[in-house]
């Protein structure tokens, strides 16, 4: 049997050196052509190249320059494109940062990277407030506006005069995305202007995008690197439309109803949870006449297959699924457009390589599970800082996922397992030993385990389980309130249960994936009752 690739499909555009040369080529080309549509704003191609240019000046105006690392804290909005793009025009290296993470978290990834300079927004005051005075290195905040923190205007600056000589290269440092890791350090992910670029052309392929006329609904945060590969960076490739929405929950609001009315999106990016809710909302028959999408697209988590088919029975199409990983900037593989395989990730990007190993490395046969290698040009530099864990990821010449897979006969790939102990809630990471670290520090935990169960929507549900000290009485609510104070939301465990032993090794060392398994089998409960 053939083994399937994607459809050749090549783009008249020449590659390019740099991210921002990509809004530079659509302003001369497409200069009146609507990019984003954000509530009741409109830019065109011409009009966001000003605003970033704009951007650009005032930041090098006041002291960014090739090299620096530059903080984004921002929800969705254009001004988080001003930003982005403004950084990597002049050379500088963008931090995108998960507007989730509490004072704490924020704090360990800006000093990892020593940030001198941060744009945000008045609406995360507080925040601020506590970040410059646990970052040393900070010293200079921007916004778009007037803020109630030490900040200079961008919006409000004079920039008359100030020009910008010379551009980034292919090869120069365009982003760095912080992961934490299975060791509950953070690891910035170095990628590289052509890393992104490489993954956009890719993307672009996969995508069969239709020049100039692809509109992208984008309702997930700009902060993953998801999102902006998939509803940024991918239409500035093609020249298409960006319909952005401040969050998910736009989703169930009358605007984004009206929006796919008479704006017609072709392409939706999503995750799982999107899609059960759409699947479990019966369609009438003018909604699948006059459903606007071309191609559906989850990523994020997987997708369970219940949800696909419910999806195909509600609305005649398939949700096209793909995997990703922030080292590989970060889309690996994507299911055909003409031929999706339900359950498999798909197949890999044109310029990517995929092979499957064992423990020592060597390539295993056809349908045996192994850890997924990715090699190409969207692979990143390595971590900041960080050599040893950039040579334990990128031994061989691979970038090694820490993901379990097998490959058929067709050559569609299908994840099976996670030899990290990720979690994954609504698409979004959550590490586990970062929790249990935590954990540790309160006043009565012998031992901790934390590990994912998963939830009916194809999200994880994160359970702490506990042993205490002899003597000790832990109560549950101070525990949650505790956790609450020092992890994003979404990483705060559902429920807390105090176990009188857990599993170890005669090492002593948790064997986490035993304890899960009995969790699964319902030997050990995962609910309080």
């Amino acid at each position: 049997m053939a083994v399937i690739t994607h459809k050749p499909f090549t783009f008249k555009y020449s590659e390019h050196a740099n991210l921002f040369e990509l809004f530079s080529r659509n302003a001369s080309l497409y200069p009146k052509k609507n990019y984003i549509f954000f509530k009741n704003i409109v830019y065109t191609y011409k009009q966001m190249e000003e605003k970033i240019v704009h951007t650009a000046k005032t930041l090098s105006k006041n002291g960014v320059k090739k090299g620096n690392r530059v903080v984004v804290l921002m929800g969705n909005s254009p001004e988080y494109l001003f930003a982005y793009f403004g950084v990597v025009m002049l050379g500088a290296v963008v931090v995108p940062v998960n507007t989730f993470l509490t004072e704490r978290e924020l704090a360990i990834n800006m000093n990892d990277c020593e940030a001198e300079y941060m744009i945000t927004s008045k609406n995360f005051a507080k925040l601020v407030s506590g970040l410059q005075n646990r970052v040393n290195t900070l010293k200079v905040i921007f916004t778009y506006e007037d803020a109630p923190f030490d900040s200079i205007n961008i919006n409000g600056n004079d920039v008359s005069g100030v020009e910008i000589t010379s551009y980034p290269g292919r090869e120069d440092v365009a982003a760095l995305l912080y992961t934490s890791g299975t060791t509950g350090k953070p690891k910035g992910v170095i990628l590289t202007h052509y890393n992104l670029l490489c993954n956009a052309y890719d993307y672009t392929v996969v995508l069969q995008a239709r020049p100039v006329k692809e509109r992208i609904v984008c309702i997930l945060p700009l902060f993953h690197s998801y999102t902006f590969m998939t509803c940024i960076v991918g239409p500035l490739v093609s020249g298409g439309s960006v319909l952005m929405f401040e969050s998910v929950m736009d989703a169930t609001k009358s605007a984004f109803k009206n929006a796919l009315i008479l704006r017609r999106p072709t392409v939706m990016i999503g995750v799982p949870q999107v899609y059960s809710a759409m699947s479990k909302k019966k369609s009438s028959f003018i909604q699948r006449l006059f459903y606007p999408f071309r191609v559906t697209v989850s990523g994020g988590a997987s997708l369970p297959r219940d949800t696909v088919n419910a999806f195909y029975k509600n609305y005649g199409k398939y949700v096209i699924e793909g995997y990703g990983i922030s080292e590989a900037s970060p889309v690996v593989s994507f299911n055909p457009l003409d031929r999706p395989k339900v359950g498999t990730i798909g197949v890999p990007f044109p310029s990517v390589k995929v092979k499957i190993v064992d423990e020592n490395d060597n390539e295993t046969p056809q349908g045996q599970p192994g850890e997924l290698c990715v090699q190409g040009g969207s692979v990143m530099r390595g971590y900041w800082n960080q050599p040893v864990e950039t040579e334990k990821a990128l031994r061989g010449g691979w970038l090694h996922t820490g993901d379990v897979a097998t490959v058929d006969e067709e050559g569609y790939y299908t994840i099976v397992d996670r030899i990290k102990d990720m979690i994954i809630v609504k698409g979004m990471n959550v590490y586990p030993r970062e929790i249990e670290e935590l954990l540790y520090l309160y006043n009565g935990v012998k031992d901790a385990a934390v590990i994912g169960v998963p939830d009916t929507d194809g999200s994880d549900i994160v359970i702490a389980y506990i042993t205490a000290d002899p003597d000790e009485n832990i109560n549950e609510q101070e525990l949650k309130d505790y956790t609450r104070k020092n992890l994003a939301a979404f990483k705060v465990p559902k429920t807390f249960i105090i176990i009188d032993n857990l599993p170890v090794t005669p090492m002593g060392k948790i064997l986490k994936r035993e304890l899960r398994e009995k969790v699964l089998k319902g030997e050990i409960r995962y609910k309080n009752s």
